[in-house]
């Protein structure tokens, strides 16, 4: 008789695995709150997922997709992020968000750290850039004192 074989073959890509990361650092920073993140690959519908100090996050992403990855509400604090080793932190922007256009192979394993940042510089009142004037003025003053104190001087005599 007769035999028929079919084969099907499937293709499922390999998944690239991007890591998110978060820091939450400054005088005024809680190191206990919780944001709120989300993430879009592609058309697919937007994730969300909450990350607290040194936390992370592992999203899947099949290469060739756009990943955005957004914190949604920070609270007051000031958002940056860097990739991966980087040590020098950039503004997320007004968005708080970072993306990858077209995720890649190669993004495999990549770390991206938010950091949110809420410091405080106290005002002191003085202004470093106004010194220059505020010391000419007091030689100013010092000069004018010492011509007057030399005329009255004189007249006395």
């Amino acid at each position: 008789g007769e035999v028929t074989v079919t084969f099907t073959n499937t293709y499922t890509r390999n998944a690239v695995k991007i890591t998110v990361k978060k820091i939450i650092e400054g005088k005024l920073a809680n190191p206990n709150a919780k944001f709120n993140f989300t993430y879009k690959i592609g058309d697919a519908d937007a994730v969300s997922f909450e990350l607290g100090h040194n936390g992370e996050e592992v999203i899947n992403v099949e290469p060739g997709k756009t990943l955005v990855i957004t914190e949604t509400n920070p609270n007051g604090y000031d958002v940056y992020y860097n990739v991966g080793d980087a040590t020098d932190w950039t503004s997320a922007g007004d968005d708080h968000s970072y993306t990858i256009d077209s995720v890649k192979t190669e993004d495999d394993g990549k770390v991206i750290t938010f950091r949110n940042l809420k410091d405080i510089n106290p005002d002191t009142g003085l202004f470093l850039d106004s010194w220059p004037y505020l010391i000419a003025f007091a030689l100013v003053t010092a000069g004018a004192v010492l011509t007057l104190a030399q005329r009255r001087r004189r007249d006395v005599d």
